[in-house]
């Protein structure tokens, strides 16, 4: 288990929100458009790429955007000062993956409309609830790491516990 001194105090709100919102939005995008290509891929080589990719990354940037406001919302209300990092991961992690599991197949709905077949929506869910679940894990650690560093944009090295 890694310790984190109680001392996120040092990160700012203002910081701690800039911080979450351009990393989850750039890694929304990011997996969004490169797991949208690959499912399109999947289900109709060439075309499937360019067009999923385009899909994917449409709703990974708003998605990766909101979903990251609200888990800095949900971190600077409830942990913040980090006190126990295990209990954060443990909370935010699956919330992260929820919202971007449920909020992606509304997305797609929207933009290729409500007779959308549920392939089409659903396992891209899944595939988001996933991603998110790693994105948020990328989040979490940055968090971790700058609440115990005096300035954000410094990371300092883990030392394990005996």
């Amino acid at each position: 288990m890694y310790h984190v001194p109680a001392s996120s105090a040092t990160l700012g709100i203002r910081s701690m929100i800039w911080g979450f919102f351009w990393r989850g939005t750039l890694a929304g995008l990011g997996a969004g458009a490169g797991l949208g290509a690959l499912y399109g891929t999947l289900l109709f080589p060439i075309i499937g790429t360019i067009y999923g990719g385009c899909i994917g990354g449409i709703v990974g940037l708003p998605l990766g955007a909101l979903a990251s406001l609200l888990l800095a919302l949900v971190t600077a209300l409830f942990f913040r000062p980090l006190t126990n990092p295990q209990r954060y991961r443990t909370t935010t992690r699956p919330f992260f993956a929820l919202i971007t599991g449920l909020a992606t197949p509304l997305g797609i709905m929207i933009i290729l409309g409500r007779e959308t077949w549920p392939s089409f929506a659903i396992i891209p869910g899944i595939i988001a609830a996933a991603a998110g679940f790693k994105v948020s894990g990328r989040l979490i650690h940055w968090y971790e790491r700058a609440a115990q560093s005096q300035d954000p944009g410094i990371v300092v090295s883990w030392k394990r516990e005996p």
